[in-house]
């Protein structure tokens, strides 16, 4: 199968570029997130918590606060601009899928 990337070039992923190409057309990047009461994040992205499952409160791009429970590497279905501090039990290891 021959996929298409975000430029419309062909893609295999078959191979090792080509299995690249799509993991930068679906992504930007990974960063840790910051935790911070009063900080936006500076990429807003979807969360991931890569070392521990438990609740994460965050305030989603459209400004709504929630605390989640989270397992071990589930990723948000929604984007977010905070991961708060307080609130925040699976508190170490959360990433940030820009």
């Amino acid at each position: 199968m021959i996929l298409n990337d975000k430029n419309g070039k062909k893609i295999n992923p078959s191979t090792a570029e080509g299995l690249a190409a799509i993991a930068t057309s679906v992504c930007n990047g990974c960063v840790p997130a910051t935790l911070s009461d009063t900080v936006d994040l500076v990429h807003t992205g979807y969360i991931q918590p890569r070392l521990l499952a438990g609740n994460i409160k965050v305030t989603d791009v459209n400004d709504n606060v929630s605390t989640l429970a989270f397992e071990l590497k589930e990723i948000s279905l929604f984007r977010v601009k905070r991961v708060w501090s307080t609130g925040t039990t699976a508190n170490m290891g959360i990433v940030i899928v820009y």
